[in-house]
């Protein structure tokens, strides 16, 4: 979870075992749909690419930013044909999910200036993910986990039951094109502040996911 339970409870104001994991969840789903990721490192990711293209000497990965290439295998599918590409023949631009054959006059020889035409011609194997999370990931994750806990909190109080996921709370905040807002009714102290670090968020960190058209 993004979210750290100390820091929603200090938010809160409340003890840690007040903090509930349905809110920790909730704030990752939020920041999920509004960055398309999930922060977490995934190993060992298979991926095949058709080649349609003679002169095609870039593969666009499906996830990003690469945390390291395993294997680049060309024309895989031909298993007396097919070629591990050393490292050295090909660059790997991490945060864009890239992978481009190094120009012609920087290739030893024998290596490859494009890739095989076919059918799942190209099999890569890589790490992709985050091996920590991003300061604001976890900040913004804490801080809408904390306004769950507020409006518990309130609830509490006031002597008023509700479910852990406070639904008045749930309700009131909605995705928008720029980030997270607020319906103006059962407003907390970190609403501004979710507001703009949602914005920065969606703005620094949403993928696109055009290459993942099942």
């Amino acid at each position: 979870m993004l979210a750290n339970k100390q820091k929603v409870a200090d938010l809160a104001d409340i003890e840690t075992t007040d903090v509930k994991n349905v809110w920790l969840e909730y704030a990752d789903s939020i920041i999920y749909q509004l960055t398309n990721c999930d922060f977490e490192t995934h190993e060992d990711v298979i991926e095949y690419h058709d080649i349609v293209n003679g002169r095609t000497d870039v593969l666009f990965l499906r996830e990003y930013p690469i945390l390291s290439v395993t294997s680049v295998t060309d024309n895989s599918q031909d298993s007396s044909n097919s070629r591990i590409l050393d490292s050295s023949s090909y660059v790997v631009k991490t945060g864009e999910g890239i992978i481009k054959l190094k120009e012609p006059d920087n290739l030893s020889e024998g290596d490859p200036e494009y890739f095989t035409i076919g059918i799942n011609s190209v099999k890569v194997v890589y790490n992709h993910g985050y091996d920590f999370t991003p300061v604001a990931i976890g900040n913004l994750a804490s801080m809408i986990a904390a306004r769950m806990g507020i409006l518990w909190k309130r609830n509490a109080d006031a002597g008023v039951s509700s479910d852990d996921m406070s639904i008045t709370g749930v309700k009131s905040l909605k995705l928008s094109d720029f980030g997270v807002e607020f319906i103006p009714y059962n407003k907390t102290h970190l609403d501004k502040e979710i507001e703009e670090l949602s914005k920065f968020v969606k703005k620094k960190y949403r993928k696109s996911n055009i290459f993942n058209v099942v």
